[in-house]
């Protein structure tokens, strides 16, 4: 019974989150934006600006999820597992802009004249991001884990890395009272480097997925394990598997006795390829049938 709803029951798990996801990130950057344009902070602001991205990775996130859990039809015949990947890349467009303008901005302060930012909200509105943050990070990571959702675990460390930007921004902000008001400025362009750096990363990772790279050699091994798992098999001697957008397709080749009946060899086939598309990473397994002489003792 348990088998038969978890498929039920994850998309709407998922949906459910990445609409609080959506929401929570849309609070926090209206009160962070207005403690920044308050004190005059460009680290607040800047802190502001990466809980505005995350508002349109939120969104992006929710289309692409709902997009995704779509079956199979005549265009797509392998489903529209590519959306999170491609909506990925676009968030990560977006990241490495909003770096450079927060890097820019703050680089120009730094070499001008500049007042320590003023405005005790601001601290106010940083401590409450940062707890807000914790707070969904442990909660993504259960939900994630709970409905083996990949695109909710990386929301739940995306939030982890949101609590060391604000955490950065609160230490400058705080610093900039009682020491220099550069050090709002520093703080803002290690922002910027981090929002620079995550983008990257996230581009680079869903690159991969379009381009169609090769699974883990763990993930490989994964596939070997299920199949011959299956009663009649008795090896394995060939796997070729690629990523559709963050789905696995699988071509594997299956050894057989070549004394087995049509019709039990074609079954067991079935058997591996229903075994190989239970697992969530696959999307589809093509099984190819190699019969071999019976091995006699």
């Amino acid at each position: 019974m348990t088998g038969e709803q978890t498929p039920a029951i994850a998309p709407n798990i998922t949906t459910r989150a990445s609409r609080i996801n959506l929401g929570l990130n849309a609070f926090l950057f209206s009160i962070k934006i207005s403690a920044g344009i308050m004190s005059g902070s460009l680290a607040v602001i800047s802190d502001a600006l990466n809980s505005f991205s995350d508002i349109i990775s939120s969104f992006i996130t929710y289309v692409a999820i709902k997009l995704g859990q779509k079956g199979a039809d005549a265009d797509h015949p392998f489903g529209h597992a590519r959306a999170e990947p491609l909506a990925g890349l676009v968030i990560a467009i977006f990241a490495g802009i909003l770096s450079f303008e927060i890097l820019k901005t703050s680089l120009v302060n730094i070499f001008s004249a500049q007042e320590a930012p003023e405005g005790g909200f601001a601290l106010i509105a940083l401590t409450i991001g940062i707890i807000a943050k914790i707070f969904m990070s442990w909660q993504f990571g259960r939900i994630g884990r709970q409905a083996n959702s990949p695109a909710l675990r990386a929301t739940s460390i995306d939030c982890r890395n949101d609590v060391l930007a604000s955490s950065v921004a609160f230490l400058g902000y705080f610093l900039s009272q009682t020491a220099l008001p550069a050090l709002d400025d520093l703080s803002a362009m290690l922002i910027a480097l981090w929002i620079g750096y995550s983008g990257y990363r996230m581009g680079m990772e869903n690159v991969q997925f379009l381009m169609g790279n090769c699974p883990s050699a763990t993930e490989h091994e994964h596939m070997k394990e299920i199949a011959l798992a299956t009663p009649g098999v008795v090896g394995v001697n060939e796997i070729k598997a690629h990523y559709i957008g963050n789905k696995i397709q699988v071509e594997i080749h299956i050894e057989l006795d070549s004394s087995l009946p049509f019709r039990q060899a074609h079954d067991i086939g079935n058997q591996v390829k229903y075994a190989l598309q239970a697992t969530e990473a696959i999307n589809s397994a093509f099984v190819h049938i190699d019969p071999v002489d019976p091995v006699k003792s």
